[in-house]
């Protein structure tokens, strides 16, 4: 049928299509059973459907994606004593630390901390505000076991006030000076 032309293949297509396909009677509307259909009374129907049952739960459900206060309470206490002056500390270090002090469920949203980290809020940055969480990568993957990626380097960002007071005193009006971040590798440790 393939290799066919139309005119060697159009009279057995249309065979085929005949014999496949059943025959149908042709719909013809009839004045007398179009005036009974209507003339008929309206079927009454439940609006609102079959009432439901309320069921009852003996316990009620618990996201399994909410931590707990004793999770935030031991992953902050880690994220706490990252300190800006120190060099940056390895995800899984901390995620570690985390496990002792809370469990499963704090080292589990220590990583979801330091995933968000990897977008610091730069604008919060600023003189007299407290320490950014921040993170990088450098491409250290982490080591064989529950969690998988890139180990990341979890760190604090503050302003160097000193810094920025030069920076506001040697400025002119409307000029702005550009910050850059940059990963220094040194002595064997990110910073």
């Amino acid at each position: 049928m393939l290799e066919a032309t139309v005119a060697e293949g159009n009279p057995l297509l249309r065979g085929f299509a005949e014999r496949s396909w059943p025959p149908r009677p042709p719909v013809v509307a009839r004045l007398g059973a179009a005036i009974a259909l209507l003339l008929r009374p309206p079927i009454e129907r439940e609006l609102l459907g079959v009432a439901l049952e309320d069921v009852e739960y003996d316990e009620p459900l618990i996201d399994p994606r909410l931590f707990d206060d004793e999770a935030w309470a031991a992953a902050e206490s880690v994220l706490e004593g990252l300190i800006p002056e120190d060099e940056p500390v390895r995800l899984s270090d901390l995620v570690q630390q985390a496990r002792l002090a809370g469990g499963e469920s704090a080292a589990d949203l220590l990583r979801l901390r330091a995933m968000t980290a990897l977008a610091p809020q730069f604008d919060l940055i600023a003189p007299g505000r407290p320490s950014v969480l921040a993170a990088g990568i450098d491409g250290v993957r982490l080591p064989d076991g529950s969690l998988w990626g890139d180990d990341l380097l979890v760190g604090r960002l503050a302003p160097d006030e000193d810094a920025l007071r030069q920076a506001g005193s040697d400025a002119e009006p409307g000029f702005t000076h550009p910050v850059q971040l940059q990963l220094v590798v040194g002595s064997g440790a990110a910073r």
